[in-house]
């Protein structure tokens, strides 16, 4: 997972019936009807693969979100290892764990002799060595890229049934949405709502994150306007000064550490919000979590947002 957090979710249908667990129309909610929960024999996962519905003993987590989640879903002994990327409460949570670097060692994945393999994909890449593991008898979940809210709350509940536990993931991903909605529920409605931009610098380039991503969510949730929304064609899209200028956000948000250096970057310190030091700096694991720690991200924001 990168700093940058260049991720976007494909959502796929689950299909609803005595022998498979569907959305059905709540697939764009990410719900599991409860009689096809009871009843239910497989799972679709993003890319359309049918997995079964078992009790999987020795699951293999390679992405982040995955990490957070099964800590939630899954008893300690069903977990055989968890990403190199994991972090904040869940490296605690999984200590003592091998940790895998994605898919980029398929012989390290295969010597922890996992039953289940959970991943996020972003390329065609990412796919072949899916299907190698697949060959050797591995049965391998693919929840697509990551994204924000809707497809956090769509895989938990999708990674629950699989995993056996549904009425947990349901129950989960209901009291989190639930959660993020209250979060700046309190507001009066004739406040002025502040407006936001997400920004990131990396080397000498800056870039944003708005509609599609986490970034996106926790701005809303924390009772931001986000900004970027409706400007740019991508999710995280690359950020000018000239760009920023013009959107003269109220607020910048970004990570622990970032304000400083885009003071120094040319053009950014011309940045209103820059100049009157209304700057909002996040711990990095909450900032790049598209997980459970979006709750946390944005009841941080909203406490140094409205103080």
């Amino acid at each position: 997972m990168t700093a940058l957090n260049l991720v976007g979710y494909v959502l796929a249908l689950l299909l609803a019936g005595l022998a498979v667990v569907a959305v059905g129309r709540s697939a764009e909610t990410g719900a599991v009807p409860s009689a096809a929960r009871a009843a239910s024999a497989t799972v679709v996962d993003a890319r359309g693969t049918v997995l079964p519905v078992r009790d999987w003993r020795r699951i293999v987590s390679l992405d982040l979100v995955s990490d957070e989640l099964l800590g939630h879903l899954v008893e300690p002994n069903r977990i055989a290892a968890i990403s190199s990327w994991v972090q904040g409460p869940e490296a605690w949570r999984h200590a003592g764990l091998p940790r895998l670097p994605g898919l980029t060692d398929l012989e390290a994945i295969i010597g922890v002799r996992p039953d289940l393999v959970l991943v996020s994909t972003f390329s065609g890449a990412d796919r072949d060595r899916i299907q190698r593991l697949r060959d050797t008898g591995i049965a391998v979940f693919d929840l697509g890229p990551a994204g924000g809210m809707h497809e956090l709350t769509t895989n938990l509940r999708r990674i629950a049934v699989v995993t056996g536990n549904p009425d947990r993931g349901e129950r989960i991903a209901a009291q989190l949405e639930r959660r993020m909605a209250a979060i700046a529920a309190h507001l009066p409605p004739q406040l002025p709502r502040r407006r936001a931009l997400v920004v990131t610098p990396a080397g000498e380039q800056v870039y944003g994150g708005t509609v599609g991503t986490s970034y996106h969510d926790i701005v809303i949730a924390a009772g931001l306007i986000d900004a970027a929304e409706g400007r740019f064609a991508e999710a995280w899209p690359k950020l000018g000064a000239e760009q920023a200028i013009v959107i003269d956000p109220d607020l910048i948000i970004t990570r622990d550490g970032a304000g400083a250096a885009l003071r120094r970057m040319p053009g950014f310190s011309g940045l209103r919000a820059v100049r009157e030091g209304a700057i909002i700096e996040l711990p990095v694991a909450l900032f790049d979590s598209p997980g459970v720690s979006m709750l946390d991200a944005a009841e941080l924001l909203h406490e140094k947002a409205y103080p």
